[in-house]
């Protein structure tokens, strides 16, 4: 349909319209056709999502408030060089929640982005042509909703419902953002680094053990570099990203000196698409960290006066 919308964080071309208007012409906000002019939504498209505010893809920054209306969400940044294996790491979490697995001892209770897990997870399966299965594309750095963000609501062990939402960001911005920190082209960066209640930074271990491996280093410690000042007392895993592959010990240390000067406080995982479980482990670890850090307190009505008739809030 034709038109607009006022709102600017009303993406009603994704998720139709964020007040549940199937016909787009009833909303205040709606900018286009009158109703004589223009059919209705349902008459015009099939589109499933319509009349919900989520369409089950990535949330970008502007859908926050479909998550935080239930509560304060936890958000984990997901940081490192492109092609360090973030998105395929998320992949692996995902492919081993699908088996029962629990995060941070805690089970599995829905997700608003299910159809960006699965577009993600598609990669990775046997499809019915026979393709074999492969790793993601390159996150594409040019999407205005990025960075893209996954969720997942898990059922703690006290009964009470999390929202755990990860980054899924172009590792160009974070190299930019290492180079120089007001980079117009590292908002994306700031946004996470300033914002996250975990982080997990990507050391990749294929380049690291190839012959661009300095550069891998250099990269590597930049991001550190940057990140140290601003993480704070927010926990930091650094990830040994496809650590099937042997890095020389002498990079391994170096690494390590790199992580005692900028990120004294970070723990060292293991991954491997090979070893899903280390996938599992590391997120758990941040995950269970950021909640204790994150401590959320339930809205209470003080009470002004004991005494029945006073505590009638009815019409004024």
């Amino acid at each position: 349909m034709k038109g607009s919308c006022s709102q600017p964080n009303c993406f009603f071309s994704d998720g139709g319209c964020k007040l549940g208007n199937e016909d787009l012409t009833q909303c205040d906000y709606w900018q286009g056709l009158s109703q004589t002019e223009a059919a209705p939504v349902s008459d015009t498209t099939d589109e499933p999502g319509q009349g919900v505010p989520w369409t089950g893809l990535a949330l970008g920054r502007a859908d926050l408030v479909d998550v935080a209306m239930r509560g304060r969400p936890i958000l984990i940044g997901i940081v490192g060089p492109a092609d360090s294996g973030k998105t395929t790491f998320l992949v692996g979490l995902y492919l081993m929640l699908l088996q029962g697995h629990q995060l941070a001892e805690s089970t599995f209770a829905g997700s608003l982005t299910l159809e960006a897990w699965e577009s993600l997870a598609g990669w990775m399966r046997w499809t019915e042509l026979g393709r074999p299965p492969t790793f993601p594309p390159h996150t594409s750095s040019r999407n205005d909703r990025q960075p893209g963000l996954l969720h997942l609501a898990l059922r703690l062990s006290s009964g009470q419902r999390r929202d755990i939402l990860f980054t899924d960001a172009p590792g160009e911005w974070f190299t930019r953002w290492a180079l120089k920190a007001d980079a117009p082209d590292a908002e994306g960066a700031r946004w996470v680094a300033e914002r996250a209640d975990g982080f997990l930074l990507f050391a990749d271990c294929k380049r690291l053990a190839g012959p661009d491996f300095g550069a891998g280093r250099q990269d590597l410690r930049s991001v550190m570099a940057r990140m140290g000042p601003v993480t704070g007392q927010r926990p930091v895993g650094i990830v040994w990203a496809k650590s099937d592959i042997a890095v020389k010990q002498v990079l391994v240390d170096a690494i390590t000196k790199n992580q005692r000067q900028y990120l004294s406080d970070a723990q060292f995982y293991e991954a491997s698409i090979k070893h899903p479980e280390k996938i599992l482990h590391a997120v758990s670890a941040t995950v269970s960290a950021a909640l204790k850090t994150v401590k959320v307190q339930p809205l209470s009505v003080p009470i002004l006066d004991h005494r029945p008739f006073f505590a009638f809030r009815g019409p004024a």
